[in-house]
């Protein structure tokens, strides 16, 4: 049987497991309200909100896995189109779902949008679904 060896991982990837793991050990410390940064040839650190430390944890995992990372405002208007794109599936579904009540969704004059932390949470509670079912 042929072994199949793991690619080695990028510089980038090697360099945000890296930050992944030296920003673990900060946030660990549950009573922090801040994290400061330091910037490579800055004497001045960057302070940031814990909250904003953890969505940049999230970044720098998927970024460590390779995956591709984009930031989306929470409260961000998506067309059914982008949600479609988000969910991998097709547009024609997303109205489906949408017009059964399964993603809440809100008219534009004649279109559909959807906001994306509903797209978002569709989507959690979609692949553990997914990820329960295979486990069974």
């Amino acid at each position: 049987m042929p072994q199949h060896k793991k690619m080695t991982s990028s510089p980038v990837e090697r360099l945000a497991q890296q930050a992944l793991e030296d920003l673990d050990v900060v946030l660990s410390h549950p009573h922090l309200s801040s994290v400061d940064i330091v910037v490579d040839g800055s004497q001045q650190p960057i302070r940031i909100p814990r909250s904003v430390a953890s969505a940049l944890r999230e970044v720098l995992a998927n970024s460590a896995a390779g995956r591709p990372v984009e930031v989306v405002p929470v409260r961000k208007e998506l067309t059914t189109q982008q949600a479609a794109d988000l969910l991998h599936v097709s547009r024609p579904h997303v109205v489906k779902l949408i017009d059964t009540g399964v993603l809440t969704g809100h008219k534009v004059g004649a279109h559909r949008r959807l906001y994306a932390d509903d797209v978002f949470a569709f989507k959690r509670e979609r692949d553990e679904a997914q990820r329960t079912t295979v486990d069974e």
